[in-house]
């Protein structure tokens, strides 16, 4: 008999849970996932499993972030970006897969960019509910899931709506604003038309990359509405851009959004957060593991090689970091606030900024309404070009794409959880002005980046250090926070050489929190510097400075070879002189040490005679760029139109001193002071009329020795 009861009882239960799995009342359990993202992008659709686990609504307020939920959440944000009106799409399938009845899923995604009220600042989204079991008991938990911008050109125009309208005197992004406004009015509508109580419901709002700020934007809003409490608005946005120029920092009542950005992705941080611009996101940020704030060898060998194995699944290949941490985008914000200080200069001048990246967009980029095969042809040209014949282009070119997809936020969000994937270590950023020799050495002592004459060479670069130039005898320096570093700062200079520092330091996100005043340098020779960007200093954008004794900066120069190169060269010559008269010829040899060789003619004398110098001379640098010229010449002149009196060959001693510009690794741009010996009785043909027209008073050595200046100008290659 109590068998009997026993299996009864038994069948029973998985009828109930059968039963509550079919309404949608499912308490918890794995579930799988169908995932696609850009349907022209990504290769394969990718079948993915996570726990769906009710009770975490409700567990702890909105304000605790939740790993479990995030996936979720990022799961949604990917299948967002389907054709949601095909049948049986991924989106819908990740409804139904939570329990969710057709008759509670609206969908919104005929979006009509000719609209009068909307235009183009509009997003597609879905809105679905269901009765689930949270940690409060019994309730009603909505989805509002927004899609990012899709292959068409409308939605990329808003993302630059800044403040197209002119008139827009809130600090929030106008295009973004005016796409939530409309969402939020939906919503409203959803509430009424499901007899909903918003007050006493949960909402999971996401989205990625514009999705995501009108995500960040509409919970803030919902919040601020108060007709749901900010403890039940789970809100999880992926590659949020900036949204409002709001001071946020102290706001902590939109602490209940999660912004989970990847460092190395340039859009979170556009609007910029720099000079006059002062974009920020509601509530908090969460930065992935990258280079910079992960260990290195444990990023490299283990978190990447994890994380690729759900990414080459939707691409069939691996994924491509920069492994420069917030580095790129760092570089990009100085470049474009150092140009356009202010949000209005993104709508003034000449070259409007604006006008010009809407232009390019609509005709070069994604033209307007694109059918499902233009899509397709694009995403094929696109897809073309990340595949190209050139390795070391095609590589960059594909971190590019990388750093934002939702797939790459994806594979690490189901890849890790939260205290593998997140971190908080901070980033350096050291700016040097000036001419100069560089090396950064890591730890034990290798180079990781070599800087000559303040030339970045390339070769020597090994990430996750990295440098960029910005602008003339200027360059930027990143380093990671989670190592120590040492800088050596010289030159090949004879005077002192000045060198201006600046060292900044960077959240794990890329936001600027420190910098330092600007420090001066005198390097030369024998007068090195040497930074110490240590761990100990990773809350202060300080650094150690010290300047070397002299034996150990010989000693310095000598291990790391910075002396400078006495490299052999052959250099051709061209000039011109105040006597009219235009020299070509060569240097050979080295810099300490040469050989010239040089013939001059007067274009009104060319008939009357022909010079052939020759010498040998030295050059030191003085400073930067600049080099002092010593040379010794005998100038052989043969006199064709002599006299009787005059001879015919003529040796003229010449002293050459001169100063050079060197603005390139090998040209130079020279003046010089040229000076010509007249020894009486000796070489006084060579300086007759119908040779050479001195423009310059001649001066006396002696009763038997005049000197004939004259100012040459020239270049060598």
């Amino acid at each position: 008999m109590k068998s009997c009861l026993f299996k009864l009882a038994f069948r029973a239960a998985k009828l109930i849970s059968a039963a509550l799995i079919f309404t949608g009342k499912c308490f918890c359990s794995k579930v799988e996932f169908p995932v696609c993202g850009i349907e022209y992008f990504v290769k394969n659709t990718v079948p993915v499993t996570v726990e769906w686990d009710e009770n975490q609504f409700g567990k702890n307020s909105s304000y605790v972030y939740n790993h479990n939920l995030a996936r979720i959440a990022a799961i949604f944000a990917d299948n967002a970006y389907v054709d949601a009106n095909r049948e049986n799409n991924q989106l819908y399938l990740s409804y139904k897969a939570v329990g969710i009845q057709d008759k509670d899923i609206s969908i919104h995604y005929d979006v009509d960019y000719e609209d009068s009220t909307w235009g183009i600042n509009q997003c597609a989204f879905s809105i679905a509910s269901k009765k689930i079991n949270s940690a409060k008991g019994v309730k009603t938990l909505i989805f509002l899931i927004i899609r990012g911008t899709p292959l068409s050109s409308e939605e990329w125009d808003s993302n630059l709506n800044l403040n197209n309208s002119k008139e827009w005197e809130s600090p929030l992004h106008e295009g973004f604003y005016i796409a939530s406004k409309q969402i939020l009015l939906e919503l409203d509508n959803y509430i009424s038309n499901h007899n909903i109580n918003s007050s006493d419901s949960f909402i999971m709002i996401t989205g990625h990359s514009r999705g995501a700020s009108v995500a960040n934007l509409t919970a803030a809003l919902l919040s601020d509405s108060k007709k749901f409490s900010s403890e039940n608005i789970y809100a999880f946005t992926f590659a949020s851009p900036n949204v409002t120029k709001q001071d946020v920092n102290n706001l902590t009542k939109y602490n209940f959004i999660w912004n989970i950005v990847n460092a190395e992705d340039l859009v979170p941080n556009m609007p910029f957060n720099k000079a006059g611009w002062t974009y920020q996101k509601f509530g908090n940020t969460l930065t992935l593991a990258n280079a910079w704030n992960k260990d290195l060898d444990f990023y490299i060998n283990r978190m990447l090689p994890k994380m690729n194995e759900l990414f080459s699944k939707f691409y069939n290949r691996e994924y491509h970091p920069f492994k420069t941490g917030p580095f790129v985008p760092i570089y990009v914000i100085k470049f474009l606030s150092k140009h356009y200080s202010e949000p209005e200069n993104f709508y003034q001048g000449n070259v409007n900024p604006h006008n010009v990246a809407v232009k390019f967009i609509s005709k070069a980029v994604f033209p307007k309404q694109l059918s499902d095969e233009q899509k397709k042809s694009a995403v094929q040209v696109i897809d073309g070009k990340l595949q190209g014949k050139n390795k070391t282009y095609d590589s960059l070119r594909l971190m590019f794409f990388d750093m934002h997809t939702m797939e790459t936020y994806l594979s690490w969000m189901l890849t890790f959880d939260e205290s593998e994937l997140f971190s908080d270590e901070k980033g350096r950023g050291l700016i040097f002005s000036g001419d100069q020799d560089c090396l950064v050495l890591k730890e034990d002592g290798t180079v990781a980046i070599r800087i000559k004459d303040s030339k970045i060479e390339i070769s020597s670069m090994e990430r996750p250090v990295v440098a960029c130039p910005f602008g003339l005898n200027k360059f930027f320096i990143g380093l990671p926070e989670n190592s120590n570093y040492k800088i050596i700062i010289s030159s090949e200079s004879m005077t002192s050489n000045p060198v201006k520092i600046t060292s900044e330091l960077y959240s794990s996100s890329g936001s600027l929190l420190d910098s330092t005043e600007e420090q001066k340098i005198y390097t030369s020779k024998d007068v090195v510097y040497e930074i110490l960007a240590e761990k100990v200093l990773k809350n202060s954008a300080e650094v150690k400075l010290s300047k070397l004794s002299k034996q150990e900066s010989r000693d310095l120069k000598t291990k790391y070879k910075l002396r400078a190169k006495d490299e052999f060269h052959v250099s051709p010559e061209f000039s011109w002189d105040l006597n009219n008269r235009a020299g070509f010829g060569m240097r050979i040899g080295t810099q300490s040490f040469f050989g010239t060789v040089l013939n001059d003619f007067n274009f009104y004398r060319i008939a009357n005679y022909a010079s052939i110098w020759t010498g040998f001379g030295t050059q030191q640098r003085i400073t930067g760029a600049l080099n002092l010229d010593a040379e010794l010449f005998a100038r052989n002149v043969f006199v064709f139109k002599a006299t009787e009196d005059d001879r015919f060959y003529n040796l003229v001693p010449a002293l050459r001193l001169g100063a050079s510009i060197q603005p390139g690794s090998k040209k130079q741009i020279f003046f010089a002071s040229v000076f010509e010996f007249n020894i009486e009785d000796f070489n006084d043909s060579a300086f007759e009329n119908c040779v050479t027209r001195s423009t310059m008073n001649s001066f006396s050595l002696g009763q038997s020795i005049n000197v004939y200046p004259t100012i040459q100008f020239g270049i060598r290659f």
